[in-house]
């Protein structure tokens, strides 16, 4: 029993130490989150079947193993609303499929703030001179100042199939969009004209569509990325896991910058030469990077 609890304590404490030293490890294991937590009871009764059928000592010794592993994930991934916590709750919840509501509307904004949004989401350029939000799960919106700032709320989680849509009046002067913390895919349309777009520590697909910001900064990112921009000066993608597909206009020249990077970059048309300068800097990613022109 000592030994076991010494491997439990190892597993355990590696974990927690890649938590802190090495965050983005975390956000790795959010893809699988949903089933290492709800099949808890169901693999606790699978090992302790394994264990007891057994009687070969070394059998035994790697089902107990595989439990420590196991049960050391399940204390310190992030559930499905990217909260770390230690609470026990009963597997198998049935999730509910919500009905799409509208969330708020909102006048006078210039930043957008997104944080812990788990669910598919859309952001699109629409008529008009407000922020309308509608979803199929909760979500809270809150107005402080000309920032919006987007969040779930506790009652995420017993959700299934979320998808929110964010529709931005062409006539708002939106500055800055942020997207931190989040697990889904990402769908932008947006025509307004940005000085920042920043997404960090974002699980899922990210699809973007003739952006013109000034600044896109993207990090800590898991899965693919298409980008197809209008107009930028500079472009920075960072800490991912996923290809990577960047669509310039025919008159751009890029400027690449690769720091310690496991990709391979291919191009497409000739991406050096053209009248407008846009700085791309790539590092710690791996994954294929397509930089092509139309």
């Amino acid at each position: 029993m000592g030994r076991i609890l010494g491997m439990f304590f190892f597993f355990l404490g590696t974990l927690l130490l890649l938590k802190i030293f090495y965050p983005q490890f975390s956000y790795y294991l959010l893809p699988y989150a949903y089933y290492i937590k709800e099949a808890f009871l169901g693999v606790v009764l699978v090992f302790l079947g394994l264990y007891i059928l057994s009687k070969n000592k070394n059998w035994r010794t790697a089902v107990s193993i595989g439990f420590i592993a196991y049960l050391a994930l399940f204390l310190v991934i992030p559930d499905t609303d990217n909260e770390f916590n230690f609470e026990f709750s009963f597997p198998f919840r049935e999730r509910i499929e919500g009905q799409t509501t509208v969330v708020g509307e909102f006048v006078n904004i210039s930043h957008i703030e997104m944080d812990r949004v788990v669910g598919n989401v859309k952001i699109v350029s629409v008529e008009g001179d407000t922020i309308k939000i509608t979803a199929n799960f909760p979500l809270k919106a809150e107005k402080r100042g000309d920032i919006l700032e987007i969040q779930c709320t506790s009652e995420c989680k017993i959700y299934k199939n979320k998808r929110a849509v964010i529709e931005i009046g062409r006539e708002l002067n939106i500055e800055r969009i942020s997207i931190k913390e989040s697990v889904g895919d990402y769908l932008l349309k947006i025509e307004n004209s940005l000085k920042e777009l920043n997404m960090q520590n974002v699980v899922g697909a990210i699809e973007i569509h003739e952006i013109s910001s000034d600044e896109i900064n993207i990090s800590n990112f898991v899965g693919d990325l298409s980008l197809d921009v209008e107009n930028s000066e500079s472009i920075t993608l960072s800490d991912g896991v996923g290809d990577v597909t960047i669509t310039v206009l025919e008159d751009t020249k890029v400027e690449l910058q690769q720091g310690s990077s496991l990709l391979k970059i291919n191009t497409v048309g000739d991406i050096y030469e053209g009248s407008k300068t846009l700085k791309i800097s790539l590092s710690d990613i791996i994954g294929t990077i397509t930089i092509k022109k139309i």
